[in-house]
């Protein structure tokens, strides 16, 4: 799984590891213009814990 900050600054992508994914469904989200929008859930099961410096820094 690679997974970009959250506030977008640059371009950088962070390799997390590897996931399987355990359980997926299909739902829907409204956008802002409060239309539904299709979208899908995927709960992934990580082979390894992502570093805490990693960690750390990706939700600040």
């Amino acid at each position: 799984m690679f997974v970009k900050k959250s506030d977008g600054k640059g371009s950088d992508f962070y390799y997390m590891g590897d996931v399987e994914p355990l359980a997926i469904t299909q739902t829907t989200i409204k956008n802002d213009k409060g239309e539904d929008k299709p979208i899908v859930n995927i709960l992934f099961d990580m082979a390894h814990s992502v570093p805490n410096h990693l960690y750390d820094y990706l939700t600040q």
